[in-house]
């Protein structure tokens, strides 16, 4: 929680007050919005065996980011308010945040040498990317606006089958894709279940120890 919430979460906390409070927030030298980038993680989206250290702590960072969005939109509304009535300019602020799935790095590396063997059957055949790959898709993607940002087509579906309440980036895309994956998912899900249970039958509990 301290390195992959707490972190962005007073981040954000002292970004958004300058921004919003800041000597140059009534009289910005552009037009421009700022931009508030967070990094989760496509595991914030599905539980996973093997998980249960890292993925909630993403998934707060998602809750954050719709629960600052929706705070925004007061301060946007004001700002928009400020325009109209010539009251100086201000600028819009938005949240955006990425859901990377699989990295090829040093760090994704030495995850696999203490990874619950389980964890890799379920993550086997899974889409791998490079950082550079992930860096470009998602400039990518912010440069167009998005707000929710996957790096894949598989998270695309991870991200799909949990919209819910958050806002879309794209309202047909996302809406299809959602019901494509309400028949879906439930199918790929239960697979994810019966290869832990099947584990758990062939190779019995890991080793308390670990």
């Amino acid at each position: 929680m301290d390195v992959n919430y707490w972190t962005a979460a007073y981040l954000a906390q002292h970004a958004l007050r300058a921004w919003i409070y800041g000597p140059s927030a009534a009289t910005p030298k552009t037009q421009d919005d700022y931009h508030f980038i967070m990094t989760s993680s496509s595991a914030s989206f599905v539980g996973i065996a093997g998980y249960s250290p890292y993925a909630p702590a993403k998934a707060a960072l998602r809750s954050l980011h719709d629960n600052l969005r929706s705070e925004l939109s007061l301060y946007n509304g004001a700002a928009a308010r400020s325009k109209a009535v010539g009251a100086g300019p201000r600028r819009s602020i938005r949240i955006h945040t990425v859901f990377p799935g699989t990295i090829l790095t040093p760090g994704f590396e030495t995850e696999n040498t203490t990874k619950p063997e389980v964890t890799k059957v379920l993550e086997d055949g899974d889409p791998q990317s490079t950082e550079d790959q992930v860096a470009a898709g998602s400039v990518a993607k912010l440069e167009r606006g998005h707000e929710m940002i996957t790096t894949n087509l598989f998270g695309d579906a991870m991200r799909a089958t949990s919209m819910q309440g958050s806002l879309r980036d794209n309202w047909v895309i996302d809406t299809l894709f959602a019901w494509l994956m309400s028949v879906l998912w439930p199918i790929l899900a239960w697979d994810l279940h019966r290869k832990a249970w099947n584990w758990g039958y062939q190779n019995g509990l890991p080793d308390e120890k670990r």
